[in-house]
């Protein structure tokens, strides 16, 4: 018994001994944990402030980056409205000019016309001015041989149907005579405005008719009847062209008007010696010759062996 009591003692101690060398182990051991918990926590701080670190190094360099770029963005954008802007103004700049271009050559354009019409007005004044002189100094030309009652002349004409017809025409004071000649066919006409006698005779055929008749007189000298009418001469000035030209060794002023008539006429005595008129497409011609004034002896129709009717 007391060996066994022993033996405990001698375990007990031995358990004692190695308690405080457990005791200590087991505090060594904790002591190590903490200190590498604690190791541990730092360095994981370490790391997490590392972290925090280079992250915020990162978020601050992408923060600088991202700037970078807006602010380059931001130059180039304003670069860009900067060169939008000066397109505006160049292109607003432009129309401008364009514009005002525009409108100068509008003005010019209507200064043009302007200028032009008044050139014409003035020239259209200047020619019926012209052409108002040359028909009153025709006119005062005719007036030379307007009372003339002594004359003859000839008349040659072609109608539309190919018909020449040529008349001769004589005047002396009272008495008249007309002697027409168409293709062959005669025809003489005499009268007298004192008694009022008119004889009608065709010599080829022996027949005469002899009647009375009043104001019957048809023998006039050849004007222009258009400058002998009220108002013909401004009216004619206005319608009319005018030039000279040489026609059977006459000098002559030809008068044309309205499209359709054509007139020539004598510079030394104001009569016509041509005159064409157009009818459709066909176009008559009449031409006045052989003028004489003076000795004009007048004869009437020898009737005899004539079949003759009143």
């Amino acid at each position: 018994m007391e060996e066994n009591k022993e033996e405990k003692k001698v375990n007990l101690e031995k358990e004692e001994k190695k308690t405080p060398e457990k005791k200590t182990a087991k505090t060594n051991s904790k002591t190590e944990s903490t200190e590498k918990k604690a190791t541990n926590k730092t360095t994981t701080k370490k790391a997490e402030v590392k972290k925090e670190g280079i992250s915020d190094k990162s978020k601050t360099t992408t923060k600088t980056a991202k700037n970078t770029k807006n602010n380059t963005e931001t130059k180039e954008t304003s670069k860009t409205d900067d060169l939008s802007f000066k397109k505006v103004e160049m292109d607003a700049s432009t129309k401008k000019k364009m514009n005002t271009n525009e409108k100068k050559s509008k003005h010019g354009f209507i200064k043009f016309i302007l200028i032009l019409i008044i050139i014409l007005i003035i020239a259209y004044f200047i020619f019926f001015v012209r052409n108002l002189i040359i028909l009153n100094n025709i006119k005062d030309i005719m007036t030379q041989t307007e009372g003339s009652n002594n004359y003859s002349y000839t008349s040659i004409s072609n109608d539309e149907n190919g018909r020449t017809t040529t008349v001769s025409y004589y005047k002396n004071q009272n008495v008249e005579r007309t002697d027409l000649n168409t293709n062959n066919n005669k025809a003489v006409i005499w009268y007298d405005s004192t008694t009022d006698e008119k004889v009608f005779s065709v010599p080829d055929a022996k027949k005469a008719t002899i009647e009375y008749v009043a104001n019957n007189e048809m023998v006039r000298l050849p004007y222009v009847s258009e400058i002998q009418s009220e108002n013909g001469v401004p009216l004619l000035s206005l319608m009319s062209i005018i030039y000279s030209e040489e026609y059977n060794s006459t000098e002559c002023y030809v008068i044309c008007y309205g499209g359709t008539e054509k007139i020539w006429v004598s510079k030394d005595n104001g009569l016509v010696v041509k005159r064409e008129s157009k009818v459709g497409s066909e176009i008559n011609t009449v031409e006045y010759k052989n003028f004489k004034f003076g000795n004009v002896q007048i004869y009437k129709p020898d009737l005899t062996d004539y079949e003759v009717s009143q």
